[in-house]
């Protein structure tokens, strides 16, 4: 049995708590990973205020801040319920939402975090959630909807080996197939090869297929202006889109626009997003 002080040693899972109903599902999640990870939970809560604003004045409305703390203390009795023995600590900071997470995220294993995102023309993550994915520290998981139970793991990986192999561990984990989304640069019509390039990503495959345990692997090879339609897909079949965080955005820009493509009120799957400049977690 794990002892707390092992627990609470190691590296937490952070959540930022939103506004109900929504980020109770940010919630439930951040604390299965916890949970399934061995670490302790850290749930945050920042006090918004609008960029170039003052800080608020804490006194000024009593009100609000009565509410935000109560709202934390109701995702923490809901975690304490469901996971007994889980460590839960709980901040409440007048920090913005952005500069209270990636504060965490240089010390946390994962930032959990809710979206505003919706199926249909008028997508968006937030900006919060928006600039986590493209300066977290540590691996995002951003929850859009509940995975669906069947569906595959998904990763758009961009030829990174530390994601490719991540997305191979979660699909071994889950006992759920795999799909590696391969992008290729278009190949002309009169061009006298007729099949897909063996790149760095098929090498990997071959390397799990001759030395790791098998969950259903299929690579799916995709010119640049196919990759959009397939991510909208795999936001809707897949239990898990997986892809590379950094600075620019590039991936994770493609991942929220995709849904644009889809019905308005289409399930959407979590995301998870890792950073390229460190090793998965």
């Amino acid at each position: 049995m794990r002892s707390a002080l092992s627990v609470t040693a190691k590296p937490p899972v952070v959540a930022g708590v939103g506004e109900l109903p929504g980020s109770l599902l940010t919630v439930d999640a951040a604390a299965a990973e916890a949970v399934r990870r061995g670490v302790a939970l850290t749930l945050v809560r920042a006090r918004r205020h609008e960029p170039g604003a003052p800080p608020a004045d804490p006194t000024a409305a009593p009100a609000t801040l009565t509410r935000g703390r109560d709202l934390l203390d109701l995702a923490a009795h809901r975690v304490r319920t469901q996971a007994p023995g889980l460590p839960v600590t709980t901040e409440w900071t007048r920090d913005s939402p952005v500069s209270a997470l990636l504060h965490h995220s240089t010390s946390a294993c994962l930032l959990v975090t809710g979206h505003h995102d919706t199926a249909g023309p008028a997508s968006a993550w937030g900006s919060t959630t928006t600039q986590l994915s493209r300066l977290s520290a540590c691996p995002l998981l951003v929850c859009r909807g509940p995975a669906c139970r069947y569906g595959p793991v998904v990763a758009v990986a961009d030829n990174h080996s530390a994601i490719l192999d991540t997305a191979y561990d979660i699909a071994v984990r889950d006992g759920s197939p795999l799909i590696v989304v391969d992008m290729q640069t278009a190949v002309p019509a009169d061009s006298p090869r007729s099949s897909p390039p063996a790149g760095d990503v098929a090498d990997v495959i071959d390397r799990w297929r001759s030395n790791r345990p098998q969950p259903q692997v299929d690579r799916v090879v995709v010119t640049e202006s196919d990759l959009i339609h397939t991510v909208a897909r795999a936001s809707w079949r897949g239990r898990l889109l997986i892809g590379g965080l950094d600075s620019t955005g590039t991936l994770t820009d493609l991942f929220r626009q995709s849904t644009s493509l889809l019905p308005i009120g289409q399930r959407l799957c979590p995301v998870l997003l890792l950073p390229l400049s460190r090793p998965a977690g």
